[in-house]
């Protein structure tokens, strides 16, 4: 889910599992929304491809203009693509981009454009407006979970806690 200031909206994808799969799935296709922040109504809906499971939507690029993944039995990587709030639709999978292979997670860095990736057992950063990563934050990360909050990154490991406080300002804009 993620907030189109602009755009006064929402932008949402659905899965069509339950709780941890844990029911047969009743639908057998998912969404992409756009919703009215206002009364949360559906303005606009874009089918996502066949055969995806789960339709994400990680984070802004620049305005409306979203960063959206496909996950589903596609073979290798998780397909991606850009999402505008003014076309509303998805594309066809095959021209879709791929993450690559081993790419564990991806989430919003707080700041349009920038992404954090793990990709192995390295956490990049990644600036989606120029296509490529920028810095690497571990190049090898053992911990569980890594999250962005302001500019600071945290790598959690099990018995400790790693704060990277201030890491995403070092003149990134």
């Amino acid at each position: 889910l993620c907030h189109d200031k602009a755009a006064g909206a929402l932008v949402a994808g659905t899965t069509m599992h339950a709780d941890c799969p844990s029911a047969t799935p009743a639908a057998a296709e998912c969404f992409f929304a756009l919703l009215d922040a206002g009364d949360l109504s559906v303005k606009e809906k874009a089918a996502a491809p066949k055969g995806t499971r789960c339709a994400g939507v990680v984070g802004p690029v620049k305005g409306g203009m979203l960063l959206c993944t496909c996950q589903g039995d596609f073979g290798e990587g998780t397909p991606w693509f850009v999402l505008s709030t003014r076309d509303f639709r998805a594309p066809w999978i095959e021209t879709m981009s791929r993450l690559p292979k081993d790419c564990r997670r991806l989430l919003y860095a707080g700041r349009p454009g920038l992404f954090l990736m793990q990709v192995g057992s390295r956490i990049e950063l990644w600036d989606w407006r120029k296509g490529r990563c920028v810095d690497v934050a571990c190049k090898d990360f053992k911990g569980y979970r890594f999250e962005a909050d302001g500019d600071s990154v945290y790598l959690v490991h099990p018995k400790y806690l790693v704060v990277l406080d201030g890491w995403l300002k070092r003149g990134l804009t």
